[in-house]
């Protein structure tokens, strides 16, 4: 839903929109969209595929750590301690998440503990 037009038009009659912000050509904006909208697409239709819904939020914020090492090489942005220490924690938590998957007999070690049959 397009709802991010309710706050531009205001901000726009009261002047917080300088005229340059105003003259970036739209199909950037477009495209921005698209590539959100197609990624918000790809991660509803992995929500059949994958068993942990704290990987499925993990996975969407890996974006993070990629944007940066990307933007990084690409477009040689200097980011602040703050900034990948926010990224690291995010690693970590992927980490975590995935380490029980890469054991041998995960499924099993889990099954054990329950007393399953």
């Amino acid at each position: 839903i397009p709802t991010s037009l309710a706050y531009i038009i205001p901000m726009m009659y009261f002047g917080r929109v300088s005229k340059a912000e105003r003259n970036i050509p739209q199909l950037v904006f477009f495209t921005m969209g698209a590539l959100d909208a197609l990624a918000g697409i790809m991660q509803l239709f992995a929500t059949n595929f994958i068993k942990s819904g704290s990987l499925l939020i993990l996975l969407s914020q890996s974006s993070i750590p990629i944007t940066m090492v990307i933007s990084r090489f690409t477009l040689n942005t200097r980011y602040t301690r703050a900034q990948c220490a926010g990224a690291l924690i995010v690693l970590v938590g992927i980490v975590v998440i995935l380490l029980p998957t890469f054991r041998p007999n995960a499924d099993a070690d889990a099954c054990h503990s329950l007393s399953c049959s």
